[in-house]
């Protein structure tokens, strides 16, 4: 066992010589990709504090080879820009905007928010901005996507999380779920915290494997590609967790319609008719939604004044009946870090009762989280991250064949797919920095491609 701090320094190095190994044999551009793919097989708890913030691996890792890319390519850091430049820079002053109102000091604030929203954003963004980086970087991401599923999968036969057993122990930041599901499997953590986190950032690497077998120009390729598909599928199911699987399936649904017109004509009425009988059998779902994970301990809550049954699977919909008025209370500014940086939040109209007001304190769905923290403003801007996103990946579609060879149109309309299923994922669990950054840097990979095929239609040659 080894401590945290040589833990985090270990994968840190990891990452840096592996980027400079890549940089040396394949070229310098791909130095930052590398490097940030690599450091997302450290574990999330493998972090330093710096001035009263935890500093983890992809962090640190983004900023050193952020660095040596701006001093690289400084002609096109801020020049030209993207809808999605411009959102989530809206959303970093936004969140500077918020926080002093609420009397944070400046320096601290414009830092949280730099580092919050942008950094990962950044290295996302600047990865992708040359060309063939979608072909060049794929198996990278899928393979470190491989090596968290077979360790999921191994976990959840076992027991045996690898990062503990091999560095050191998960914190206790977050409760993690005890016990075995269905009296059978574990649920695997990996590199994160809790299952559900180690769900989305699979299901954030899963399009991964799809653009290496689109751009694949060997056999052996195009197999590696179908293979890391069907291992991150199963290290999705190793976290027994149902709101990947079903954003998975509700991805998958999504890319048939948008790739197949035969798909759209046989699905959209399917999805039609599952919708209407989900509301009127409403309750029955939420029932055997609930008994499909075995048996769950149900107490009784107040929510609005009402006695109601409580299950880990109402809880979402409590959330929404708890917290969605609150949201609309707090305005346009919303409540700000501080109050909304712990559970329960700090904010107006919990339940009175204390035991309910407990049980209810966890904000499972990341849109009101960020509703509660930054206002109405902020959560429309986060919400346009994932319009602008898929939008943007579906208006790529016509260029990719292109400009984008080897790949085609399947890789960006994968991630278009991806943004959509992670997007309803989100709805059942709060932001958490185990998976955000890697959110914030597939946003910045949209962009970086789009500023990839601009500079391509610029420079032909």
């Amino acid at each position: 066992m080894f401590s945290v701090e040589t833990s985090y320094l270990f994968f840190v190095i990891l990452s840096l010589v592996v980027a400079a190994i890549a940089a040396w044999k394949t070229g310098r551009q791909w130095a930052l990709g590398v490097g940030v793919a690599v450091s997302m097989s450290a574990a999330s708890w493998f972090e330093i504090e710096i001035a009263g913030f935890p500093v983890d691996v992809l962090s640190t890792v983004s900023i050193v080879l952020l660095v040596v890319a701006s001093a690289m390519y400084w002609r096109r850091l801020l020049w030209p820009i993207t809808v999605m430049d411009v959102l989530i820079t809206a959303l970093a002053v936004w969140h500077g905007v918020v926080d002093l109102q609420y009397g944070d000091p400046v320096a601290m604030t414009a830092a949280r928010a730099y580092a919050e929203w942008w950094l990962a954003y950044a290295a996302g963004r600047y990865a992708f901005m040359h060309r063939s980086s979608l072909s060049v970087l794929a198996p990278w991401f899928a393979g470190v996507a491989v090596v968290l599923s077979i360790a999921a999968m191994i976990e959840c036969w076992t027991g045996i999380n690898l990062w503990e057993a091999i560095f050191h122990v998960a914190d206790d930041r977050v409760n993690r779920p005890e016990g075995l599901r269905f009296d059978l499997f574990h649920r695997a953590i990996a590199t994160t915290r809790h299952p559900i986190f180690l769900g989305v950032i699979l299901m954030l690497l899963s399009p991964w494997a799809w653009v290496t077998w689109d751009s694949a120009l060997t056999r052996r390729r195009a197999w590696w590609g179908v293979v890391a598909f069907v291992l991150i599928l199963m290290g999705i199911a190793a976290t027994v967790s149902r709101g990947p699987v079903l954003g998975m399936a509700v991805a998958a649904v999504f890319f048939a319609c948008v790739q197949w017109r035969i798909a759209r004509i046989v699905l959209v009425p399917v999805i039609v008719i599952a919708i209407a009988l989900l509301v009127w059998r409403f309750d029955d779902v939420v029932t055997k939604l609930d008994e499909s994970v075995g048996v769950q301990s149900a107490t009784i809550v107040e929510v609005d004044e009402d006695a109601e049954i409580y299950t880990g699977t109402r809880n979402r919909i409590f959330v929404m009946k708890i917290y969605g008025p609150i949201v609309l209370k707090g305005g346009l500014l919303g409540f700000g870090t501080d109050n909304t940086d712990q559970f329960p939040p700090n904010v107006p109209g919990l339940p009175a009762d204390k035991r309910s007001r407990l049980r209810l304190r966890i904000v499972d769905n990341s849109f009101v989280l960020v509703g509660l923290r930054f206002g109405i403003v902020g959560l429309t801007i986060f919400t346009s991250l994932f319009v602008a996103a898929v939008v943007g990946c579906l208006r790529l579609r016509r260029a990719a064949s292109t400009y984008l060879i080897p790949c085609g149109p399947v890789s960006v309309t994968v991630l278009a797919s991806m943004f959509v299923g992670v997007a309803l994922e989100l709805l059942t669990v709060y932001c958490d920095y185990d998976f955000v950054p890697i959110l914030l840097m597939h946003f910045g990979v949209v962009s970086g491609v789009q500023l990839s095929i601009r500079e391509a239609i610029r420079n032909p040659a």
